[in-house]
Formats: C-alpha cells, structure tokens, sequence
C-alpha cells in the first residue's frame, strides 16, 4: 500500500475529505488566489487526485472531518486524530537540525506513551517530524466546538513550552480546520517526499480523556483597556468577524499561518 492510501487510512474520514492544493510561485512563496480545495469521497479519488496533482501543487488534507464542502472551525464535525509538527527553524534542514528534530521527536512520543501507554504514527515530513495520535471519535457540536478546541490547543501549548528550542520550532496546532501534508506527496520546495517511518491504528481513549481533562488558560479573563473603556476580549470577537475566523485558525485567503496570526496581532492592538 502506497503512503497516500496510508495517509487516507489515517484520517479515517466516514464521508467527505477536503484536499487542499496550494500553488507557490517562483520563490516558493504560496499564491492564495490560486490556492483550491477538492472534496473527495472515496480512498480512490483521493488518491487518483494526488497522483495528477503531486509535484505541482503542494498537497494538505483536512486533519478532522467537515461537513459536506466545509473548511472553517464552524464545519468540523468530528475529531478523531491528535496531530503535532515538529519542525526544523532552520530551511532547508541540515542533518544536525533534522538529528535534533528525531530527539525532540522520540522524547515527545515516550513522554506521551509514559502517559497513555500509546504510540502514534510517525512521519518524516522533509524539514522534520510529525505525530498523529488516534483517539476515539470527539463528535464536535455547537455546545463543545469552542471548549474542544481550546482543550486540544492546551494540550500542544504543553508541548510547546516543553520541547521546543533554538533548532526545533513545535507550532501549536490544535485549531479544528488544521490541515497537513499529505504523506506520500512532494514538499516543492524542498524537493522533498513525505513518508511514514512508524504506523499505529490502535486508539487511544486515555489520552483522549487527558486532554479532555484539560482547563484552558481562559480568554474572558483578558481585559483590553482604553481611558476608562475595559472590553473582554470575548466581546472583541463577537464584535468583528474577521477577527473571530482569524483567533478560531481559519486562515483561509492568507499565505501562511505566521502571516495570519501577525494580522491578528495588528487587529488587537488596532
């Protein structure tokens, strides 16, 4: 079995799968205008549909399950994998960085398994490493999708403060629109394909509970202040939609998700 049809076995998606197809310019950079999405419904298009796109596009697929044609945080109706990049700050990565980027690697995954008792699929994704843990399914509704959310992004924010350093940057993403790489397919820019180096089915309901257990740093605690006007930050969002999209990761429209958080920043202070 090839790596795509692996990759689509992970997802373990029971309907619809979106395909996200990012095109870069000459300098590698992504062009948003020409990026596209592609919903699939069987292992066979989406494979067929990474076959004729490998090499010209780069290729992401929606970690967690939408509804039909969704994208957005407000789409996602299931949670069944538990994702973290492990990614080398230097690009390309030197074999010192990528050494360092395996350690970061097997120390989260014997700290997790110590845990849980549970290992998770291992992937090299050409500048670094990725985890995907199974867990049995969160179905996501409007009553849970914010504290959800949240619980997952606590759980990375850990790991975070925990393993990264000046050689391996570990990005906190917990978001619910979260997409990856598609394992199996060609980074352009590094010229370099994804592959599995470790592969577990098995799930893992403890540490589903953990992380459900979690309490995140709570965002109503945050006060803005202007002259004697104090809103919440809660209000905030209620208040500007783009502003709500961009804190729930919905980064659709921009190049990167670093871009993305910068216009958030720029929106807050504003």
């Amino acid at each position: 079995m090839s790596d795509i049809e692996q990759f689509y076995d992970l997802l373990g998606h029971k309907e619809q799968t979106e395909i996200r197809a990012l095109k870069l310019d000459k300098n590698f950079k992504p062009l948003p205008k020409e990026a596209k999405s592609i919903y699939v419904s069987s292992k066979k298009e989406f494979v067929e549909t990474c076959e004729k796109l490998n090499g010209k596009y780069n290729l992401y697929a929606g970690l967690n399950e939408r509804s039909k044609n969704g994208t957005n945080a407000k789409d996602v109706i299931s949670v069944k994998r538990i994702f973290q990049d492990i990614d080398c700050i230097n690009k390309p990565a030197t074999e010192e960085d990528l050494n360092e980027a395996i350690k970061v690697c097997n120390d989260i995954v014997l700290k997790i398994e110590e845990k849980t008792g549970n290992k998770p699929y291992i992937i090299f994704s050409g500048n670094g490493y990725q985890l995907v843990y199974s867990i049995p399914e969160i179905k996501i509704t409007e009553s849970n999708r914010e504290e959800t959310q949240n619980q997952i992004q606590q759980f990375t924010k850990d790991l975070i403060k925990k393993f990264s350093n000046d050689k391996v940057k570990l990005d906190n993403v917990g978001d619910l629109p979260r997409i990856i790489r598609i394992t199996g397919t060609t980074n352009i820019k590094g010229n370099k394909v994804s592959k599995f180096l470790g592969i577990n089915k098995e799930e893992n309901p403890k540490l589903k509970d953990y992380i459900l257990s979690l309490k995140p740093e709570t965002i109503e605690a945050t006060k803005v202040k202007v002259g004697k006007l104090e809103t919440s930050l809660m209000e905030i969002l209620e208040k500007d939609e783009k502003i709500k999209n961009l804190f729930e990761g919905n980064i659709k429209g921009f190049v990167s998700r670093s871009e993305a958080e910068q216009s958030l920043i720029c929106h807050l202070v504003g």
